[in-house]
């Protein structure tokens, strides 16, 4: 099942959960996040609407299923058309089973972040997450949103509980050295720094992040 994509991985900016100067809480990535073909490699105009057309193709010969409408609806979110995306979820909530409805839901949290409804977003989160335990992006969003309502100790069980479901993900490391650093814990921060640019070195975020705590543990000493 496909999950809305990596546009959403830095959204913690627009929801003001951090200073300016501090790097953005990334959200729960999609590459985690799609039936075969993913609709984040469709991202040009012409290529969305060659898709759009290729679903509708589909629909038009018979098919009907979950991944189907999913991807159609995150076709309809990568071209902005929020409305349409979230009628195209609910289309594949109507068809999903056990497998993949907590996808659905996912991608229901992401495009209400994207149009500013965080209500519907911890809702759809909380939703992914019962249907069901093991999906990690979804509490690693749940942490974000808990941090946006100043929920701190929930934030940190949502991140750690996101990176035991799956350690090989930068993200809940990432956001939590950054929850670290902004209480003051710095030799915490700088641990769970170090591990989110062993999974994936080229985070710039991490790499500044990290400058940051070094400056810090070095400046105390």
């Amino acid at each position: 099942m496909w999950r809305g994509g990596a546009a959403c991985a830095r959204l913690s900016a627009a929801l003001g959960l951090m200073g300016r100067a501090s790097p953005s809480l990334p959200l729960g990535r999609s590459q985690q996040v799609l039936a075969k073909t993913n609709s984040t490699q469709l991202q040009p105009d012409n290529q969305l609407q060659l898709g759009l057309r290729y679903y509708r193709r589909l629909l038009q010969m018979g098919v009907n299923n979950a991944e189907l409408w999913n991807n159609i609806g995150l076709c309809c979110f990568d071209s902005s058309q929020y409305d349409l995306s979230l009628s195209c979820f609910e289309r594949a909530l109507g068809v999903s089973g056990d497998d993949n409805t907590a996808d659905v839901w996912f991608n229901i949290g992401q495009v209400a972040i994207r149009i500013g409804d965080l209500s519907l977003a911890y809702q759809a989160f909380k939703i992914a997450v019962s249907v069901d335990r093991n999906h990690s992006e979804s509490f690693c969003n749940l942490g974000v949103l808990d941090l946006r309502k100043n929920d701190v100790e929930a934030a940190q069980a949502m991140f750690a509980t996101a990176h035991t479901l799956a350690p090989w993900s930068f993200e809940p490391c990432f956001n939590m050295a950054l929850l670290c650093f902004k209480r003051g814990n710095l030799e915490g921060a700088y641990d769970a720094v170090k591990k989110s640019l062993e999974l994936f070195p080229e985070h710039s975020d991490s790499a500044e992040l990290k400058h940051l705590i070094s400056n810090a543990l070095f400046g105390m000493r």
